[in-house]
């Protein structure tokens, strides 16, 4: 178990939140690990798709002048019919 998933075991019993749907708090926290994975995935996917080489972190962070964080191929989106 990475110590990501230790914390997030921790913070998810510490509040509580495996009550609401009475799971394992061990469960839930790999489950967020797991959605991670799969958007770190989905966003890489679609990234191949477009074109789009990511910006640099740092352009990111301080506001540097890379392609546009919110939609980085809007130009390229396909229809239902493609």
């Amino acid at each position: 178990m990475s110590s990501f998933v230790k914390d997030l075991k921790s913070l998810i019993n510490g509040h509580s939140r495996e009550n609401d749907s009475d799971t394992p708090d061990f469960i839930l926290a790999g489950l967020v690990e797991d959605l991670l994975a799969a958007f770190s995935k989905a966003t890489r996917e679609r990234d191949r798709w477009c074109g789009h080489k990511p910006w640099a972190r740092n352009n990111e962070v301080s506001g540097g002048s890379g392609p546009d964080p919110v939609d980085p191929c809007s130009n390229q989106i396909g229809t239902a019919n493609d």
